[in-house]
């Protein structure tokens, strides 16, 4: 047991940076490096997202059209409908709406 306050506190920071180390997983710049490769990971993770979509076929005008059907009529099929039919049905909501 270490005697006198600053010994006391000397060992409160070597078990704080221990925890701090174990924590972060490395150096204590660790912790800025982790972030700023979360954040790049989630960019690319949503870039790839955006790109998956595209490919599947979902588009801005399929999505649109299924929102406005959704709006207006409450039903899931015809959703699924005006989804497939994609601008023609939002052009068609555009110029029919009250």
């Amino acid at each position: 047991m270490p005697n006198g306050r600053k010994e006391q506190k000397r060992a409160r920071v070597r078990v704080n940076r221990k925890v701090f180390f174990v924590l972060v997983g490395g150096c204590g710049h660790g912790l800025i490096r982790r972030s700023h490769n979360a954040k790049s990971e989630r960019i690319k993770a949503m870039s790839s997202n955006t790109t998956n979509a595209a490919k599947a076929g979902i588009g801005f005008g399929s999505a649109l059209a299924i929102t406005i059907s959704w709006s207006v009529n409450k039903s899931i099929l015809w959703a699924i409908i005006h989804g497939i039919l994609s601008w023609v049905y939002v052009i068609f909501y555009a110029i029919t709406r009250h």
